[in-house]
């Protein structure tokens, strides 16, 4: 399984959520607050290691009372998509393996 190479394809497909974010009339970044207060702010998309793939899922955007699990909603997005046959699971298979296969050279594996 390609767990953190599926992590890092989430986090660089949120990255397409923030730039539809606007507040009066401008585009902005909306941060992403993860358990334990961290927070992901400015215009980056999340870069996957070690220390924060405990607590990926967690990242949500916060609108006053309510909350977006972003990460999660974007799983469950490529989910249904792949049970309705709309993507192609080898090629994204592919993908999270090449994803897999850079976080793991990165983390020295």
């Amino acid at each position: 399984m390609c767990y953190e190479g599926r992590i890092r394809l989430l986090s660089e497909l949120e990255g397409v959520f923030h730039d539809f974010v606007v507040n009066n009339g401008g585009h902005i970044r909306y941060p992403i607050t993860f358990n334990g207060n961290k927070k992901l702010r400015g215009r980056y998309v999340l870069k996957i290691a070690e220390e924060n793939v405990n607590i990926f899922y967690s990242g949500r955007y916060v609108f006053g009372a309510n909350e977006l699990y972003i990460y999660k909603a974007i799983d469950e997005l490529l989910r249904k998509l792949s049970r309705m046959n709309l993507i192609d699971e080898w090629a994204l298979q592919d993908l999270l393996e090449e994803y897999q296969q850079e976080y793991d050279e990165e983390v020295g594996q």
